[in-house]
């Protein structure tokens, strides 16, 4: 009689989209990433959920933040003009 084979432990799910996030995010570069933060608060009430600096410096290089029930990335990125958009999917 052939062995019985040993049950594997159930496998948990993963979403591929992290919790808080829409299937498709928004990422922002640009030079200014706290002015871009500062504009998004003023036009539309944006709160930042979390943001990062170089160390021992004070720009803002990458922020997460959320505007009503959606999620954008804000990143700092040397673009002509007022930056660009790009899509997460």
């Amino acid at each position: 009689m052939p062995a019985k084979k040993a049950k594997s432990p159930m496998k948990q799910e993963v979403s591929p989209i992290p919790r808080g996030f829409r299937s498709i995010t928004p990422h922002v570069s640009t030079p200014d990433v706290a002015g871009a933060i500062a504009t998004y608060q003023s036009a539309f009430g944006a709160t930042v959920a979390s943001k990062q600096t170089i160390p021992e410096t004070d720009p803002v290089v990458f922020a997460l933040v959320k505007i009503g029930s959606s999620q954008i990335t804000v990143g700092k990125g040397d673009i002509l003009g007022l930056g660009s958009v790009s899509l997460h999917l």
